[in-house]
């Protein structure tokens, strides 16, 4: 007696049916890396990404060769960017594409992005609190940096981040379009990562001019800002993962579920559940309990209509007054 939104059915073609996806899973990988290739509109990012990981990791060791922690900080920071940015755009593309294997995700692969967002803030907030323990011990005793090679790459680090707000400008339109949150996040890696560069040139030109103390400063401030652009998207993500009911919907429930006790024939609202699938789609599902001459079309009808504007998805299991036992009377 279970209704939904949209209409389900379910055909069984046995073993064949099995084989068949399992070989177009098998095909799928080299299928979604091509497509993504393909993809005229990112190609420039994709371009930009890889260029900016070998840099990042060549710029790490000049920063773990010439004893700069504000250097190695950036570098931790920019290839955990780029690992994040990478795998929210493979998530937005696959979401584009309405693949055979939409059985195995049935809504999707949006928390692919979710879980990406997730773990490059938990990464980023660990590293931030590892840089403020290396910060301490270093004002006691700076170590001794060598300013020529951290000056070049800190500069270089800026160039690159700037090219990558142009490349940007070239595919907003696809990012804003796919996923608003992907958009914001990427713009929110390139701008940090432009303060964070400016932050080691700072400190660096310090350190040149004889105040080695500037080098472990300068690191703790960009700890400090990766922290504060970590923590809201790891509050975020980490509250769509555990489920939680959406603030936005979260303020209008109470006044939904008295709206639907008082309907014409429903008795109660038995359960209802609420969360976030992903930045696009929240999902809902409901339990009521109607009187057994109650018009159960006219009450989905009703109760859809009262949610459509703040739920994508919404399951309605509706139970008659005198349903019980499968249509015996109720002998307790």
């Amino acid at each position: 007696h279970g209704h939904g939104h949209n209409d389900f059915s379910y055909n069984y073609k046995g073993p064949i049916q099995s084989q068949t996806l399992a070989q177009s899973e098998k095909k799928s990988i080299s299928f979604y890396l091509i497509s993504i290739l393909n993809e005229k509109e990112t190609r420039s990012l994709w371009g930009y990404l890889i260029f900016r990981t070998i840099f990042t990791l060549i710029a790490l060791f000049v920063g773990i060769a010439n004893d700069s922690l504000s250097l190695v900080c950036i570098s931790f920071e920019m290839f955990f960017d780029c690992i994040g940015i990478a795998v929210e755009m493979i998530a937005v593309h696959l979401n584009k594409l309405h693949s055979s294997d939409a059985r195995s995700f049935s809504y999707g692969y949006g928390r692919l992005e979710i879980l990406a967002g997730f773990g490059n803030a938990t990464f980023m907030i660990f590293i931030s609190l590892f840089t403020l323990q290396s910060v301490v011990e270093r004002i006691i005793e700076p170590p001794e940096v060598t300013t020529g090679p951290v000056m070049t790459m800190s500069v270089a680090i800026l160039i690159i981040n700037l090219i990558g707000l142009a490349v940007f400008q070239t595919s907003k339109k696809y990012t804003r379009k796919s996923n608003q949150v992907a958009h914001e996040v990427l713009l929110l890696h390139i701008i940090t990562g432009n303060v964070t560069s400016l932050i080691v040139i700072g400190s660096t030109w310090l350190v040149s001019t004889g105040y080695p103390v500037a080098d472990p400063i300068g690191s703790g401030f960009i700890a400090f800002l990766i922290l504060y652009a970590s923590f809201p998207l790891a509050k975020q993500t980490g509250s769509i993962l555990l489920l939680t009911t959406p603030q936005s919907i979260n303020n209008y429930l109470y006044k939904y579920k008295q709206e639907i006790s008082t309907m014409e024939g429903v008795l109660e609202v038995t359960e209802s559940y609420f969360w976030t699938q992903d930045p696009n789609n929240t999902v809902a599902s409901m339990n009521l309990r109607i009187r057994s001459d109650a018009n159960e079309s006219d009450i989905l009808d009703r109760v859809q209509g009262l949610f459509s504007k703040v739920v994508n998805h919404l399951t309605i299991q509706i139970e008659k007054d005198d349903w019980n036992n499968l249509g015996r009377p109720d002998i307790s």
